[in-house]
């Protein structure tokens, strides 16, 4: 029996495995080449639907003990902001940054670059190293700080 196919990425109301508004859905693209290359298609086997439906990482995020910084699109409708702070929330010794963008915007341009600034902060943190003087980003989005349940 040959695998069955479903749309990977579809606008919003069709019937695929990310919905997305035809904003989220440039921003998807655009993050790809142009000419898309060994074959790719706008397709995934449709058995994903079953293990992505099992797939709850919010029950191990308890669990972890290492430093853990979440970053999170205000508009991002895959991810929503909501789902992020409680994982966060639910994490020991976490951060929580956001940036204004929606889910595919943080992989390019200005939400990327603040991004990465905070990476680079947060592992220095993490790794006990003085923070780098100047370089800060002009957008200043949340900052939030969680230490998880006791």
């Amino acid at each position: 029996m040959p695998a069955a196919y479903y749309p990977l990425i579809g606008q919003l109301g069709e019937t695929s495995f990310m919905a997305l508004s035809q904003e989220e859905k440039d921003a998807y693209y655009a993050k790809h080449p142009a000419q898309k290359q060994g074959g790719w298609r706008n397709l995934a086997r449709c058995r994903l639907a079953l293990e992505v439906s099992a797939y709850r990482p919010i029950t191990s995020v308890p669990h972890i003990t290492a430093p853990v910084l979440y970053a999170a699109a205000t508009r991002d409708t895959l991810c929503p902001l909501e789902g992020v702070k409680v994982a966060a929330a639910a994490t020991p010794n976490a951060q929580l940054v956001t940036v204004d963008a929606g889910h595919f915007h943080v992989y390019s341009g200005e939400p990327f670059q603040y991004l990465a600034g905070k990476y680079v902060e947060f592992f220095r943190q993490a790794a006990g190293l003085p923070a780098e003087a100047g370089g800060e980003a002009e957008q200043q989005p949340q900052v939030m700080t969680f230490h998880g349940p006791s």
